[in-house]
């Protein structure tokens, strides 16, 4: 089904808008959208294992912001390097695997009323390593270069409009199929039954930042096509981070209050290093960032809080210290 003509005109417009100053992504680009994020497996015998999305994962395909799909292109993960305890068991359960999302077919992305954005993917899921982490169990290697599921395809849906100046968190649910093509023993597909009791079943989710997009390598960017009046000088901003004490496993929050004398309005982003671990809108010039639940490893860690700014308002940023623990104690 192909979208209304004003969701062309109204994603067109807001493009157009967030680009002044910035590449211009025009029809039949090639354009690269990078992805940070994670993949989370429901079953319960994997121990709640979460999948964060390597460095150098993106989309590549070509834009076209007057064609119904609007974007046109191809997954590139590299493979994922996964702890996953078996049954929640310590030790005994501890696997470190090799995972690979295989890209079936293209995808594609279509934008609806607002702006918001919907991404039609497939893909397998191979998993050529699958090793025990205890001595001489790690000999035995219970995926392979055919162990892989069948073909899955889900539709990722973005929570904010989209945008080509900043990332947008996108999320799907999906099931994974059976495994097949798994090592025998014995003539017994032991391999191929320990991994679907494992990894199998619904409920799994994606939940991803994608972009901001990037003209591709070869590509030449062309200044957007706005015109604006000089701005008025911005305020200053400062901000203000706090944080309690995380609980591994859990879901944390960052406070976060930005001052200025003009109202403080746009985005706060929360940072592991150069790794983007939340996105929230102020309100009121405050809000409250959730990271999501074993984002971080027990301990200390010092994360980046960026203000990134708006029209009126220079973008600042801070630090905040945010400790984590296993054992948590009650006051």
């Amino acid at each position: 089904m192909r979208r209304p003509v004003l969701a062309v005109l109204a994603t067109a417009a807001l493009v157009t808008t967030g680009l002044a100053g910035a590449p211009a992504a025009n029809a039949g680009s090639q354009v690269v959208l990078p992805i940070t994020g994670t993949t989370s497996l429901a079953n319960p015998l994997a121990g709640g294992a979460v999948l964060d999305m390597p460095a150098g994962a993106k989309i590549v395909g070509d834009l076209d912001l007057l064609r119904d799909p609007l974007l046109v292109g191809d997954m590139v993960i590299p493979p994922i390097r996964a702890k996953v305890r078996a049954l929640g068991i310590p030790v005994l359960g501890d696997t470190t695997s090799t995972v690979v999302l295989e890209p079936v077919g293209k995808t594609e992305a279509r934008a609806g009323d607002g702006g918001f954005v919907t991404a039609t993917t497939s893909f397998r899921i191979a998993l050529p390593e699958v090793r025990s982490d205890l001595p001489l169990a790690d000999k035995l290697n219970l995926g392979g270069p055919s162990c892989k599921t069948g073909v899955i395809t889900t539709t990722l849906k973005s929570t904010e409009p989209l945008s080509l100046s900043d990332a947008f968190p996108m999320k799907a649910t999906f099931t994974i199929p059976e495994i097949t093509g798994c090592p025998k023993f014995l003539a017994i597909p032991l391999s191929s039954w320990a991994l679907n009791a494992l990894m199998g079943g619904d409920g799994n989710t994606l939940d991803l930042m994608v972009g901001p997009i990037t003209t591709a390598p070869g590509q030449t960017a062309t200044p957007a096509p706005v015109t604006r009046p000089a701005a008025a000088a911005k305020s200053a901003s400062s901000v203000r981070a706090t944080a309690k004490t995380f609980r591994y496993g859990k879901a944390g929050k960052v406070a976060v209050s930005v001052r200025s004398s003009r109202a403080a309005t746009g985005k706060v982003r929360v940072y592991k290093g150069k790794k983007l671990l939340a996105t929230k809108r102020l309100v009121d010039g405050k809000t409250r960032v959730t990271l999501r639940k074993k984002s971080l490893k027990a301990g200390k860690h010092r994360l980046r809080v960026v203000y990134a700014g708006s029209s009126t308002v220079r973008s600042s940023r801070t630090t905040v210290v945010v400790r984590v623990v296993k054992r948590w104690r009650h006051p």
